[in-house]
C-alpha cells in the first residue's frame, strides 16, 4: 500500500503546464540551416517568492543540433516572463525537441511543471536548377601603373644605389 501511495504522489507532483515556443531570432516564416532559433517557455502569473529550476537541455546538443546559449531569462511583464535556450540547427531535417520538466519550490513544497516539446523542420535554401547558370570565375582586376608609382620605385633604387656607393 506504501509503495502505491508513493507512485501517486509521484505522479501528481507531475503538473502538465503548457506548451513551449520555437522562435527564431530573425523573423522569418520558416528556419533555414545555420539559423538560430529560441526553444522555451513563456510563464504567467508566477507568484512572489516561487523559484524555478531549469532542465540542463545540453543533451540535445549534438552535431546538427547545437545549444548555442544556455538558459536565458527575459521579464515580460509583473509575474511574467519567457526563460529560452538558443539553438542553430546544421542539418535539414525535422528535429523533435524535448519535453520542458521545471521544478518549481514554494515555501519547500515541489512540484514538477512539464511543458510539451515541440517539432523544428529546418530547411535549406532552394535552388532553381531549370534556370540556374554556372559562371566562370574572374580574372583578377589588374589597375594601370600610374606615373607616382614609377617615379618613387625610382627614386628608392637611386637611394639605395647612392647609399651602396
Amino acid at each position: 500500500m506504501n509503495i502505491l501511495a508513493i507512485a501517486l504522489t509521484l505522479i501528481l507532483d507531475v503538473i502538465p503546464a503548457g506548451e513551449t515556443f520555437l522562435k527564431p531570432i530573425l523573423d522569418r516564416d520558416s528556419i533555414l540551416v545555420a539559423d538560430q532559433v529560441r526553444y522555451g517557455i513563456e510563464v504567467d502569473n508566477l507568484l512572489p517568492g516561487v523559484t524555478l529550476n531549469f532542465p540542463d537541455l545540453s543533451q540535445i546538443s549534438s552535431d546538427t543540433l547545437t545549444l548555442v546559449k544556455d538558459w536565458q531569462v527575459d521579464t515580460l511583464d509583473a509575474g511574467r516572463f519567457n526563460a529560452y535556450v538558443v539553438l542553430a540547427p546544421f542539418e535539414a531535417a525535422t528535429y523533435a525537441l524535448p519535453d520542458i520538466p521545471v521544478l518549481k519550490e514554494l515555501d519547500g513544497q515541489f512540484d514538477t511543471l512539464v511543458y510539451k516539446g515541440c517539432e523544428m523542420e529546418v530547411k535549406t535554401i532552394p535552388i532553381d536548377t531549370a534556370t540556374f547558370v554556372v559562371h566562370d570565375l574572374k580574372d583578377q582586376i589588374n589597375y594601370p601603373v600610374t606615373f607616382a608609382e614609377v617615379a618613387a620605385v625610382t627614386g628608392m633604387v637611386a637611394g639605395i644605389l647612392a647609399v651602396v656607393a
